[in-house]
């Protein structure tokens, strides 16, 4: 067990126990911290759910020396006795808790007067009636609410909140720098297309697959490949869809891959796509911006909030869910190595000067 100096500011996170955006940013806000000040901070995981625990969870929290727990969630009322259990025994100054329901750490906050920061990360679009409630229900009990996108100012997200006289901070998401480092841009006798995500309806790799069905020869002569990563339940439907058209040669699935894989995931690819029905400020997006990659990505969400200019190239190019839109797209990046270099250029940068590990974390401090 790790010993912690009695004047450090002692901070737990609440994680789902299983696949999802919010464990990276839980992680790299601990990155950015100790990169910081190692002194000053220290960090506990409570990972929570009805799954099963991530070996790759597990390996992150070893190797930025951070202790955790994991419960798993048999029920409401084991779940609920479980975690009191646990606060009752471990003592902290500020909880932040990563899109779970707050009322129990609530309750807990009057016994042990720690600072309770809740972090929104679900879509809106996405939302069903539960998470609404839950967003307005939480937001009422968190000393403070963190949101990780901007939103249109007529959206009802937004209304919402001046409805109820909430209001959130916007803290947009960041990642290690250091750890996704930008590749070198060079022409490749083959050209690697890929995307990084949870296989669900919310997603949209449906729409890669019909690019490829729909311009098959074009996309085959051009040597153009397609890479999924990730698992979920509409994987074993696409799966059916490639073998069905023919595309095995050309759409390889990698399944879930840890930290390290998808490390040189990114690093093997030439263009990376994110296709979705929504987004806050997607981690995968990011890694893939900080590897110095284009990047292409669905019209919607939290994506414009991403989107940066360095020499007048973006480094994100937004699409309509339209295959023939995001095809053309495709080709045009592929058509210019310069584009592609550029492109690279604005991506890294982007990550260097707004969405990194150090800057969000210092967002968050403030809150502490």
């Amino acid at each position: 067990m790790l010993t912690e100096p009695p004047n450090k500011k002692k901070i737990l996170q609440i994680v789902f126990s299983g696949l999802g955006g919010t464990s990276a940013v839980a992680f790299s806000l601990v990155e950015g911290a100790k990169n910081i000040d190692k002194k000053k901070y220290s960090f506990f995981f409570l990972f929570n759910g009805v799954e099963k625990l991530l070996p790759s969870h597990v390996k992150i929290c070893q190797n930025i020396s951070t202790q955790y727990k994991y419960i798993f969630k048999k029920n409401i009322i084991h779940n609920f006795f479980s975690i009191s259990n646990f606060l009752f025994k471990k003592k902290f100054d500020v909880i932040i808790v990563h899109d779970f329901p707050l009322f129990i750490f609530f309750i807990f906050k009057f016994l042990n007067k720690f600072r309770l920061i809740y972090v929104h990360h679900t879509p809106d679009l996405t939302k069903g009636i539960k998470y609404w409630f839950l967003y307005v229900f939480n937001s009422f009990f968190a000393d403070q609410t963190v949101v990780v996108s901007n939103r249109k100012k007529i959206s009802f997200f937004n209304r919402l909140n001046k409805f109820f006289f909430l209001k959130p901070r916007i803290i947009i998401n960041g990642i290690n720098k250091n750890y996704f480092l930008s590749k070198r841009i060079k022409k490749t006798k083959n050209f690697k297309l890929g995307m990084a995500a949870r296989f669900h309806s919310d997603k949209r790799q449906d729409l890669l697959l019909k690019i490829f069905k729909k311009y098959k020869k074009i996309l085959i002569k051009n040597k153009i490949t397609l890479s999924l990563a990730g698992d979920g339940p509409t994987k074993n439907e696409l799966y059916k869809f490639v073998k069905k058209n023919g595309l095995e040669k050309f759409v390889k699935f990698e399944g879930n891959l840890n930290q390290s894989e998808i490390k040189k995931w990114f690093k093997s690819l030439n263009l990376y796509l994110h296709l979705s029905k929504d987004e806050t400020s997607s981690t995968s997006i990011l890694q893939a911006l900080s590897s110095g990659l284009p990047v292409i990505s669905s019209n919607v969400g939290g994506n414009f909030g991403l989107r940066k200019k360095y020499k007048g190239v973006d480094n994100i190019v937004l699409v309509d869910n339209n295959i023939d839109k995001i095809y053309f797209k495709i080709i045009k990046i592929y058509q210019s190595l310069d584009l592609q270099k550029k492109m690279s250029q604005s991506a890294r940068r982007s990550i260097d000067l707004h969405f990194n590990y150090e800057q969000m974390f210092k967002k968050y401090s403030k809150l502490f």
